[in-house]
C-alpha cells in the first residue's frame, strides 16, 4: 500500500434543537469547535483538517482557527434528518471524486471537547496497519434488569432472562459483572482502501469519564464548563492504550 491521504472531517451544522448554535458557543473562552480543530492540528498523522458546515458564520470560525472550509455543505445534507455519514460521504466526494482510494480519514463531532493527547494519531496508526477502522468505545454494565421491552401484555420484560456472564477484567484495574461497550463517537478513523472490506476492526476503551462529555443541550454544556473550571482534564494527558 502507498502513502495514504489523512484528513480530519469534522461536520458542524448550524441548526441545533437542545442547544441553539451550540458548536461556537464560547465554552472557557474558545468555541466548542475549536477544542475539535486543536485536536485534530495537533495530531501528526493528520494532513489537512476540514469542516463541513451549510452555516457561513461556523465556517468564519472554523477559517479562524485554521481549518479548511474548501466548501459549504448543501442545506439538504444539514438538516436534522440528514444522516451523518452523508456529510462525510459528500466531503471525500468533493475532495477525490468518485474513485476514492488510499485515503484514512477521521470524524470529529465538534460536540466533544475532550480528547486525550496521542488518541487520534494512535487511532489512525490502527487503520495505516491494516484495520478497516478504528472506533472509540464506552463500557456500562449490564445485569439481568438493566434493559426491558414492552410485551404485547404491556409489561415490561427483561432482555437479559439468563443469568449474567463470569466477571472478567476491566480497563481501570477494577471487576464487574457483565461490561458490555458500545461504540462512542469521540473519535472514528475510516479507511477508503482497496482490499480492506474484510478487515477487522480495531475498538479503543475509552476509562476516562471527562471523554464521554458529549454536548446536546445546555446541561451539557455547564458540566464541560466545570470541568475545565476545575482542570478536571489534562489535554496534556498521554492516550492510554
Amino acid at each position: 500500500m502507498g502513502t495514504c491521504r489523512t484528513l480530519a472531517i469534522i461536520p458542524a451544522r448550524g441548526g441545533s434543537k437542545g442547544l441553539p448554535r451550540k458548536n461556537i458557543l464560547p465554552l472557557c473562552g474558545k468555541p466548542l469547535i475549536a477544542y475539535s480543530i486543536e485536536a485534530a492540528q495537533a495530531a501528526s498523522r493528520i494532513d489537512r483538517v476540514i469542516v463541513s458546515t451549510e452555516d457561513e458564520e461556523i465556517a468564519e470560525v472554523a477559517l479562524h482557527y485554521g481549518a479548511e472550509v474548501p466548501f459549504l455543505r448543501p442545506r439538504h445534507l444539514a438538516s436534522a434528518s440528514a444522516p451523518p455519514n452523508l456529510a462525510i460521504d459528500h466531503v471525500l466526494g468533493a475532495l477525490y471524486g468518485r474513485n476514492i482510494s488510499d485515503v484514512i480519514y477521521t470524524v470529529l463531532y465538534p460536540t466533544h471537547p475532550f480528547r486525550p493527547k496521542g488518541l487520534l494519531d494512535m487511532l489512525i496508526s490502527k487503520v495505516a496497519e491494516g484495520y478497516k477502522q478504528a472506533l472509540t468505545v464506552a463500557g456500562f454494565h449490564v445485569s439481568r434488569n438493566s434493559f426491558f421491552r414492552l410485551g404485547p401484555d404491556d409489561h415490561l420484560h427483561s432482555l437479559c432472562p439468563t443469568a449474567p456472564p463470569q466477571c472478567a477484567d476491566i480497563p481501570g484495574g477494577y471487576r464487574s459483572v457483565a461490561m458490555h461497550y458500545r461504540p462512542y463517537g469521540l473519535a472514528s478513523v475510516h479507511g477508503r482502501i482497496p482490499g480492506r472490506e474484510n478487515a477487522p476492526s480495531f475498538f479503543h476503551v475509552l476509562t476516562d469519564h471527562a471523554c464521554l462529555t458529549d454536548i446536546d443541550y445546555l446541561e451539557d454544556f455547564l458540566l464541560a464548563e466545570k470541568i475545565l473550571e476545575h482542570n478536571l482534564f489534562n489535554f496534556e494527558t498521554p492516550c492510554s492504550f
